[in-house]
């Protein structure tokens, strides 16, 4: 999995997992890190639908008026086909 895609906080990491119309974070055991690909050794199963940021699209904005949109854009699901 991208390393972007997995957060840490102290000493858990989860990845943010879309089922059923919405995200939430899954807490995940990280095996071998590197600065690409991180490989995800427990907590996820085949078939579930990873949120990534999707690189090809501008960051979100901080919301501040004047300074750009809403804030979101720049997110894709794996597994579900992008908007045309």
């Amino acid at each position: 999995m991208p390393t972007s895609a997995v957060h840490y906080s102290g000493r858990s990491a989860t990845v943010t997992v879309y089922s059923g119309g919405k995200t939430h974070p899954v807490k995940v055991r990280v095996g071998m890190k590197g600065l690409v690909m991180t490989r995800i050794a427990a907590g996820l199963t085949a078939g579930q639908h990873m949120v990534l940021a999707d690189l090809r699209k501008p960051l979100p904005s901080n919301n501040l008026p004047g300074l750009g949109g809403p804030g979101f854009g720049a997110v894709n699901v794996v597994g579900r086909p992008e908007p045309r």
